[in-house]
């Protein structure tokens, strides 16, 4: 489809200029990080905030090679970006839609969340850990308050 070839652009282009980034120090937002964000969205046709929609409908059952497509292109993205907190955001998100509760907790440790961003982003990760069954997760979660 047309959003697909789009997305497929943009991780063309993310490859061509992640180069332009090679100087910056790691902790630094490079030249083309979102691009594979940009393309992960475009792949699932939604923002990033309703990838994992815990709500009284249930949850989105997304196409899996789409689901994986995405999930891979962010993984990509934060090997070579291990500090960006909006990817890390998009692939916790993908995992939950995986069903991936260990990894998406893993995830969600290693952002290093501090207690008021905790009370805010916990949001994120509490229902939907719940409704896919990872409750020893949520337990964890809850009992560090984001200090895990």
């Amino acid at each position: 489809s047309e959003r697909l070839a789009a997305a497929s652009r943009w991780l063309d282009l993310y490859n061509r200029h992640r180069p332009l980034s090679a100087h910056l120090d790691v902790r630094e937002r490079g030249h083309a990080d979102l691009l594979p964000l940009l393309s992960a969205q475009m792949v699932l046709g939604r923002p990033v905030i309703d990838w994992f929609a815990a709500s009284a409908d249930g949850v989105i059952v997304w196409p899996a090679k789409r689901l994986l497509a995405s999930t891979l292109s962010l993984m990509m993205a934060l090997d070579a970006a291990p500090h960006n907190f909006q990817l890390k955001l998009g692939l916790l998100s993908n995992f939950l839609s995986l069903g991936a509760g260990k990894s998406a907790l893993d995830l969600y440790r290693s952002c290093d969340i501090k207690q008021i961003q905790h009370e805010s982003l916990s949001y994120l990760v509490l229902p939907a850990l719940g409704q896919i069954g990872a409750t020893e997760a949520s337990e964890a979660v809850l009992a560090g308050g984001g200090r895990l």
